[in-house]
C-alpha cells in the first residue's frame, strides 16, 4: 500500500477478518488495497476515484483520499455498502504527519452520517510497541507510531422503518 505505512499483508488480514465477520459475499476494494478480501468472494477492484458500476456491495473498502473532496468520496463509497464500510486512512495524529490527511474527528463525523462506527483500529504499529492491529482507544505511544488507522462502519439498516425504506428503494430500482 503506497504511502500508508502499514504493510499490505496486515491491511489484507484486517479486511478479510471484517469480511468474514459480516458475511460479505460481494466486496468492492480500492485498487491500492486490492490484496484484501478474495477467498471465495466476488471482489471488484476500482481505481481511486473510479466508478465501480453495479452494487450495492456487502462490504466496501476505501482509502481516505488526501486533499479536497474526501468527504464526498467517502460518502459516495459508503452509499454502496449494504452491510459494512471500511476506511483506511493516514494517521494525521502522528507527529510529523504534517497535514497528510483528514484528522480522526473529521473522518468519524463523516462516517457516523453513513452508519454506526463499530471499530477503530491502528495499523502498522511497530512490533516493539504492540503486535498487530491495536483497537482504539489506544495509548499515546500507539497513536504516535501507527502510520495509519481503519474504521469499520455498520451500514445495515436496524429499525423496521429503515428496512422498509430500503425495500421500497430496491423495488423502485
Amino acid at each position: 500500500m503506497s504511502g500508508r505505512g502499514a504493510g499490505e499483508a496486515e491491511i489484507g488480514a484486517f479486511v478479510r477478518g471484517v469480511a468474514d465477520r459480516v458475511g460479505a459475499a460481494t466486496v468492492l476494494l480500492d485498487a491500492e488495497i486490492a490484496g484484501g478480501a478474495g477467498e471465495g468472494r466476488e471482489v471488484r477492484v476500482v481505481g481511486s476515484g473510479g466508478e465501480p458500476g453495479g452494487g450495492p456491495f456487502d462490504l466496501v473498502v476505501a482509502l481516505a483520499p488526501l486533499g479536497a473532496g474526501w468527504e464526498v468520496y467517502l460518502g459516495a463509497r459508503a452509499g454502496l455498502a449494504r452491510k459494512a464500510f471500511v476506511v483506511v486512512a493516514d494517521n494525521a495524529g502522528r507527529p510529523g504527519a504534517g497535514g497528510s490527511g483528514p484528522d480522526t474527528v473529521a473522518i468519524a463525523g463523516v462516517l457516523w452520517r453513513a452508519g454506526r462506527v463499530r471499530e477503530h483500529v491502528y495499523l502498522g504499529v511497530p512490533r516493539l510497541v504492540a503486535p498487530g492491529p491495536v483497537r482504539a482507544p489506544a495509548s499515546r505511544l500507539v497513536r504516535w507510531t501507527a502510520p495509519c488507522h481503519a474504521f469499520v462502519v455498520d451500514t445495515a439498516p436496524r429499525t423496521p422503518q429503515a428496512r422498509r425504506r430500503l425495500r421500497t428503494v430496491e423495488r423502485a430500482d
